[in-house]
C-alpha cells in the first residue's frame, strides 16, 4: 500500500492524470487492533473481518460497518469504478486477484481486464492464479458483498504472497 500511496502522490504524469480524473478513497487497515497482537485476519475480539462484510455489527465489527456506510455515502456522490481490497496470502506465491463473475459476458470481460493488464505490466503478478468465481464460503467477503450490494463489478481482493 505504501507503494500505491507513493505513486499516487508522486509528480509523475500518470499519477497527475489519475488524480485529475479519479477520486481515490483509501481506507487503512481494518484490523489494527488484531495486528498489534500478531493477528493478520482477526480483530482483537477474534472475528475474521474478511468474512463479516455481509452483515457487520457496529459494536463487534466497527471498521467493516463504517466502511460499508462510507461506500453507500460515496455511491450517492458519484459512481464507484473499482473496489480494491489488499491482502497478504500465506500459501500462494506471487500477486494475484480474486474477482467476481457475472452472467453478462461483456461484464465478465471487463472484470478480467485489470488483472490481465497487471500481469502484462509486471511479471510478479499472476493472471493464472487469479480467480473470478463467487464461492459459497466467500459470500460474506468484502469483494463479493460490494459487488452484489453496491453493483460494483470491478470489485477485487488483491493478494500478495507473504513470501515476496
Amino acid at each position: 500500500m505504501k507503494g500505491v500511496l507513493n505513486f499516487l502522490l508522486s509528480s509523475s504524469e500518470e499519477a497527475k492524470t489519475l488524480r485529475q480524473h479519479f477520486v481515490f478513497r483509501i481506507v487503512p487497515m481494518l484490523n489494527p487492533d488484531g495486528v498489534v497482537y500478531g493477528n493478520y485476519r482477526c480483530c482483537l475480539l477474534g472475528y475474521d473481518l474478511n468474512r463479516r462484510w455481509k452483515v457487520p455489527d457496529r459494536s463487534f465489527h466497527p471498521t467493516i460497518y463504517y466502511t460499508k456506510r462510507t461506500i453507500r455515502y460515496m455511491k450517492q456522490e458519484r459512481e464507484i469504478e473499482v473496489f480494491y481490497d489488499l491482502h497478504a496470502h500465506s500459501l500462494q506465491e506471487k500477486i494475484f486477484m480474486y474477482g467476481c463473475s457475472d452472467t453478462d459476458i461483456k461484464k465478465n470481460a471487463v472484470i478480467r481486464i485489470i488483472p490481465l493488464v497487471l500481469a502484462q505490466l509486471d511479471n510478479s503478478f499472476s493472471y493464472k492464479f487469479s480467480e473470478f468465481q463467487i464461492e459459497k464460503c466467500k459470500e460474506s467477503a468484502g469483494r463479493v458483498v460490494i459487488y452484489k450490494k453496491f453493483n460494483i463489478s470491478k470489485s477485487y481482493t488483491c493478494e500478495s504472497s507473504f513470501y515476496g
